[in-house]
């Protein structure tokens, strides 16, 4: 502070700036002293303010270059990532959305430039007849101000096509009406191909490149369907080359499998393009006819194929020239479901080779030349044992969701002589004695512990497994299940245990505690290939089980099993989805999941994980 001495020259300095009297007698500087200090404390707060007012200035400033630097790498951050990144504006009307800002990545995706879309619609993207109806569906969502999700083909400028996936999502104002929609692209042509890789190896034959017993089941079923509808019957042939296991013993394993190429290219060029050839392993063909109107004309055309397959194949040098067996079954005379009419078409194959005729229709009385069935049964004891067996899976969706509810367990049994047989080929040779409850076990144990390892791996799934009348009259099956699920620490909830409706009608008649005391374990109970209709869902009230499967060829059995079901509390599974537009129908009638080549093959373990871990979308196109 300073001297008196001091003060005393401030405020006579400030008295004489004033125009007051000067003097240092008592009074002289009356008024001027509060006046005085009054203002040096103002001066000092001016002073005080203006410091803190640069000191605000220069955080505001900071803190608007530390935005500015975060815009910036936003900025670049979308710019350069590999997704594209759509602003467009609400402007109304049936075709909602203009485009603002597109970045480098739309741009690598579809090959249109920002200064190509500014302004313009999403419609301005080359879509393929048919596809709009995505952007109709992503328009509809918008009138909504609701998340749109799906995917659509395009063609580039180039004409190139790829497969693009759309998300979309509104950007609310400042009244929090969105006037604003941002939208994330990305290009899944690669993981397209990679499912489609996947489908077709799950339904060809690695060596041939033909459909194999999965696909020729599958074609099979369509040609019954055909014929149920349409009336147009079929016939199947079973081709058993002769002479082949000395060739390939002679020159060879290449020269074997160059071999069996060649004969089914040459199979192939004799027959219609609707015609379906089918490699079914080893030395074994099948071959779907349809638009058959008898079995002997069936018969003509194997002597035909025959023929062709005599002239000698020229393989490095040699002349090599195999005979065959071909049996051959109608449809419907010989049987009208797949099973029937492949074991009978076996069954003929097998009459043919014992008495060397070479083509041969089915009769009931050849059955006694089958002894291959009794020795396949022989070997089917062996093989559980010896790891021969294995599972596949096909997937389930929940159509609400679009997510995977479970999977569906299928045996397949890798057979060292005759390849991947499917169950149809093996498991009716054994329906009926105990064999049939081994098999039952060891894919309940197999599958329970999959789905347990799925689990630990976050993946949200249960399991389905199909299990015959037989396996059901087993009394200690029950608590076997609960054993297994238990140390395995899997949810009873998890698994859920098939019965095709055949067999619940046939157990039926024994009672139906079984069902009740799987369904007391949290078990799910699904009836399979249902579709016989009112009198069965009669049955059903009076029975524990929690859905139904049925196919979905028949749309007035399906559209009415499914408010019948619901009517009961059962849930609705419907199988043989091979289109969108299938699954978009059974969506719209209310169905609860659907199963299908459209969705997915039967995967082995590994490729299952690997289409779970990345899935197709089946979400609702909202």
């Amino acid at each position: 502070m300073a001297p008196p001495a001091r003060i005393e020259e401030h405020i006579a300095a400030y008295a004489r700036k004033r125009g007051g009297r000067t003097g240092t007698a008592p009074g002289d500087h009356v008024g001027v002293v509060p006046e005085f200090f009054q203002r040096k404390r103002l001066e000092e707060e001016l002073r005080e303010a203006n410091e803190g007012l640069e000191q605000r200035v220069a955080e505001r400033t900071h803190e608007l270059e530390q935005a500015n630097e975060q815009l910036r790498l936003l900025g670049s951050a979308v710019e350069n990532a590999a997704e594209g990144f759509v602003i467009m504006q609400y402007v109304g009307g049936a075709d909602p959305l203009r485009i603002t800002f597109v970045n480098q990545g739309f741009s690598r995706i579809t090959g249109y430039s920002a200064a190509d879309m500014r302004g313009r619609s999403l419609r301005h993207l080359h879509l393929p007849v048919g596809e709009d109806r995505v952007l109709g569906a992503l328009f509809e969502s918008v009138q909504r101000k609701q998340p749109f999700q799906g995917e659509v083909t395009a063609l580039r400028p180039d004409e190139s096509v790829y497969a693009l996936e759309i998300h979309a999502m509104p950007v609310p104002s400042g009244t929090g009406e969105p006037d604003h929609w941002i939208a994330i692209l990305r290009d899944v042509s690669d993981r397209k191909a990679h499912l489609e890789a996947l489908k077709h190896q799950a339904l060809h034959d690695a060596l041939t490149g033909l459909p194999n017993r999965v696909l020729l089941h599958d074609r099979i079923e369509q040609s019954i369907l055909n014929m149920r509808h349409y009336g147009t019957p079929f016939a199947l042939l079973f081709v058993d080359l002769d002479g082949f296991k000395e060739i390939n013993d002679t020159f060879g394993h290449y020269t074997g499998d160059v071999l069996l190429t060649k004969v089914g290219v040459r199979l192939r060029a004799h027959l219609h393009a609707n015609d379906t050839i089918a490699r079914l392993g080893g030395d074994e063909f099948a071959i779907v006819l349809d638009g058959l109107d008898e079995a002997s004309t069936a018969a003509q055309i194997g002597r035909k194929l025959l023929t062709a397959l005599q002239q000698p194949f020229e393989i490095e040098g040699h002349k090599l020239v195999v005979g065959a067996s071909i049996g051959v079954v109608h449809c419907p005379e010989h049987g009208a479901d797949p099973t029937t009419l492949m074991r009978r078409a076996d069954v003929a194959m097998y009459a043919a080779k014992a008495v060397g005729a070479g083509t041969m229709v089915y009769d009931s009385q050849q059955d006694a030349y089958s002894p291959g069935r009794i020795r396949l049964i022989g070997e089917l004891r062996t093989s559980i044992d010896d790891a021969h067996m294995a599972l596949h899976y096909q997937p389930e969706i929940e159509l609400a969701s679009g997510r995977v509810a479970r999977v569906e367990a299928l045996l397949r049994w890798n057979h060292p002589d005759r390849g991947r047989l499917l169950p149809d080929e093996f498991l009716p040779l054994v329906a009926q004695n105990e064999l049939i409850d081994r098999i039952a076990r060891w894919v309940l144990q197999t599958a329970i512990r999959d789905c347990r390892e799925w689990a630990d791996a976050g993946l949200d799934i249960g399991v389905s497994v199909n299990l015959s009348p037989h396996n059901l009259r087993d009394s200690r099956l029950p608590e076997f299940i609960a054993h297994t699920l238990a140390d395995a620490g899997l949810s009873p909830s998890r698994l859920t245990i098939e019965i095709t409706e055949s067999g619940i009608l046939e157990q039926a008649t024994l009672g139906a505690g079984s069902f009740q005391r799987l369904r007391d374990i949290g078990i799910g109970l699904s009836i399979d290939d249902f579709g016989t209709g009112y009198s069965s869902l009669m049955h059903l009230k009076h029975l524990p089980f929690t859905e139904l499967k049925v196919d979905e060829h028949d749309a007035a059995i399906v559209r009415s099993t499914i408010n019948l079901g619901h009517e009961l509390g059962r849930s609705i599974v419907a199988e043989g989805v091979e289109t969108r537009d299938v699954l978009e129908r059974l969506r719209k009638y209310g169905c609860d999941f659907v199963q299908g080549y459209y969705i997915s093959p039967p995967l082995e373990k590994a490729a299952l994980r690997d289409w779970l871990l990345d899935p197709p979308i089946f979400s609702p196109p909202a």
